[in-house]
């Protein structure tokens, strides 16, 4: 059953072929290509290429391995990349793309533009990065970029698979940043393709946000030191000159707290207090507003939130030049 015309296809175990060389077997096909001569030259391969004005032109070629090894291996030559697919248009259904010209791997992706490019999901143990000390040069500590970071926009949204269908994009919801967004704060860790897409390194944020973490804590740290000294210098003075226990000063927490537009301060003044004051202070003891109360009894004051920077304050009520009481109060964005 095997044939071998002079021109034209070539079978075995068939005699009617529809390739150059067709294999026919009822129990498997293989074909072995064996070396006897040994040593060094131990060496068989099979060579894809095409013929081009009458001169041989290799594009690549798969072999046993070098010298003293066994390894296999798949050359590319002229220019030509590795494309494994499916269907009968591999370069559109590519699974595994490799681009000799820079060594960059794709799956799902023909366009790879870092040695790894998946265009899907990557499901691992661990994800790890190159951080020895040994590899580095120029170490700098991180800068305070906590203020940068109020700057970033987190999100919600789903990825466009109708006007991007060859990314194999899932139809799931994400969270994460918008990389034009990120490119305005942080240039450093946003990357473009040779397509002028942009992707974000969201590893990079980590140390950005320890340092933020940490310098945020000392803040904290600081605010509590000061506010314990706000609290010794505001110390409750007793309105002495009032008996009556139904006429006594008070203060009220601010409502609601926080707030982000306005917050109602109640108080009670009786009618024997001839000034009254309330004053709010920064944290770091700065008397940034004060208001005269006229009314007497049960009062309130309204505090407009959009004359304040967001952050946290402390108010006291003052009477006839006497501390009262003090609160804190936080405003938010």
């Amino acid at each position: 059953q095997n044939t071998f015309p002079s021109s034209g296809n070539a079978g075995i175990g068939t005699t009617s072929p529809n390739r150059s060389l067709e294999i026919v077997n009822s129990n498997f096909s293989a074909i072995r290509l064996r070396n006897a001569l040994g040593g060094n030259n131990a060496k068989a391969w099979i060579e894809f290429g095409q013929t081009e004005s009458g001169t041989w032109s290799r594009s690549g070629y798969i072999g046993d391995g070098t010298s003293f090894n066994r390894n296999i291996f798949i050359a590319l030559e002229n220019g030509a990349d590795l494309l494994i697919g499916s269907g009968s248009n591999p370069s559109t259904n590519s699974h595994l793309f490799v681009e000799t010209s820079n060594g960059n791997v794709g799956i799902n992706t023909t366009s790879p533009s870092q040695k790894l490019n998946v265009a899907g999901s990557v499901l691992a143990n661990a994800y790890l990065l190159t951080s020895d000390n040994r590899f580095k040069k120029n170490v700098k500590s991180i800068e305070n970029n906590q203020s940068k970071l109020y700057d970033l926009r987190g999100v919600s949204y789903e990825m466009d698979r109708e006007s991007f269908k060859n990314y194999d994009f899932d139809d799931k919801k994400h969270f994460g940043l918008i990389a034009q967004e990120v490119r305005e704060v942080f240039p450093e860790i946003v990357h473009e393709n040779q397509s002028g897409y942009l992707s974000v390194d969201y590893m990079s944020l980590i140390p950005i946000l320890i340092e933020a973490l940490k310098n945020q804590n000392k803040e904290l740290v600081k605010q509590a030191e000061r506010i314990n000294e706000l609290g010794k210098q505001l110390k409750v003075d007793s309105y002495t000159d009032i008996e009556s226990e139904s006429s006594r000063i008070s203060l009220s927490q601010n409502i609601p707290n926080p707030f982000t537009a306005d917050a109602a301060i109640r108080m009670i003044l009786p009618e024997e207090v001839v000034q009254a004051d309330l004053i709010i202070y920064n944290l770091e003891g700065k008397q940034i507003q004060q208001h005269l109360i006229s009314d007497r009894g049960n009062t309130e004051l309204t505090l407009q939130g959009g004359s304040l920077e967001p952050g946290m304050y402390i108010y006291a009520l003052l009477a006839d030049g006497k501390v009262i009481d003090q609160k804190r109060m936080i405003l938010t964005k």
